[in-house]
């Protein structure tokens, strides 16, 4: 059974680096899979935004923490939108490029400046967002 993975750029079936590969089979639960995560970031970047608002509109909410707290969450609102940058930008038209019709999120994409783009700013996002919170860990 042929399977189609989604992880690091430029990753094949033999590197370690694969986050999880899915059967051929199975596009309902690729596209479920693509809905899940869409969901869980949507509730992420409404509650980071929420952080922010709140810190920005109220004068008196003006603390150090509350200031960690906003850093923590702009660093969450990037990794959030990251990911869904590689949901739907990444990898948009490999289905037609390699003429299948999965789901456009289980193409792997090789050597594209977008892939590479996402990969950084998930990975800065994931380090400030794991530095923020030790932060916040030492400081409370």
């Amino acid at each position: 059974m042929k399977h189609y993975y989604y992880g690091n750029c430029g990753a094949s079936a033999n590197d370690e680096y694969i986050v999880y590969a899915i059967p051929e089979s199975s596009d309902g639960a690729a596209v479920a899979a693509q809905v899940l995560i869409t969901v869980i970031a949507l509730l992420s970047i409404a509650g980071c935004l929420l952080i922010i608002v709140t810190y920005v509109a109220y004068k008196d909410l003006r603390t150090t923490a509350r200031a960690m707290l906003v850093h923590l969450s702009i660093a969450d609102l990037i990794l959030s939108s990251s990911r869904i940058f590689g949901l739907y930008v990444n990898h948009l038209g490999y289905s037609n490029k390699y003429g299948d019709s999965l789901p456009s999120l289980l193409h792997n994409s090789t050597n594209d400046p977008r892939c590479y783009t996402q990969a950084a700013f998930t990975a800065f996002s994931s380090i400030a967002s794991l530095l923020w919170s030790n932060s916040i860990g030492k400081s409370l």
